[in-house]
């Protein structure tokens, strides 16, 4: 189950805020890099900012609770408001509120856990889990972002967008499990086959 996140351009005439712009990119990094924390050195490569900029930038968002760092200011990771906006978008979301109750219904027939994402560029972001009864249950994907032509789901939602999926494919398909498509011949293929019979493998 998924839906694809709406984008559009920037409207005429309101310019970019870089000192806003450049925290949402230190937040991403951050999310990104899921338990495992960064240096301000590699904030700066990846963001191409200078170490003054990113330094001032770390904290505030530190002080604020959006980034934690260890005691030595070195390593910075994702902080615990970040997971409050998150829980706010998926408490408010008016999609989610409709979506929730019908998951069971395919998972009770299937036996199966049952997720619903969002599409958002390359990836699908998991917004909610159904977890089958009696089932082990799985590694938690609630908020996790994985790459759409690497998950069931994705190409799911990759199908029915025909041509325009190639717009949300990375430049290299790397592999994230041992049954990854890792060529466009092979997730096209795939692509066709799961818009014949209506599922994704």
């Amino acid at each position: 189950m998924g839906e694809r996140e709406p984008t559009g351009p920037r409207p005429a005439g309101v310019r970019e805020v870089k000192s806003a712009a450049r925290t949402i990119e230190i937040l991403e990094q951050l999310a990104a890099r899921g338990n495992e924390p960064i240096t301000i050195r590699e904030l700066c490569t990846a963001t191409d900012a200078p170490r003054s900029s990113i330094y001032a930038l770390l904290r505030t968002l530190t002080d604020a609770g959006w980034v934690r760092t260890d005691a030595s200011r070195s390593l910075y990771s994702i902080g615990i408001r970040a997971l409050l906006a998150g829980t706010t978008y998926l408490d408010t979301a008016p999609l989610l509120k409709v979506v929730r109750p019908l998951m069971s219904r395919p998972g009770e027939r299937l036996g199966t856990p049952v997720h619903f994402g969002r599409l958002d560029g390359a990836d699908i972001v998991y917004l909610a889990t159904w977890e089958a009864p009696g089932r082990g249950r799985e590694t938690p994907r609630l908020g996790r972002r994985l790459p759409a032509y690497a998950t069931a789901l994705g190409q799911s939602i990759l199908a029915r967008l025909g041509p325009d999926a190639a717009a949300h494919l990375p430049a290299e398909l790397a592999p994230a499990g041992p049954a990854t498509l890792t060529t466009e011949d092979a997730l096209w293929r795939a692509l066709s086959a799961t818009r014949r019979r209506g599922y994704a493998l």
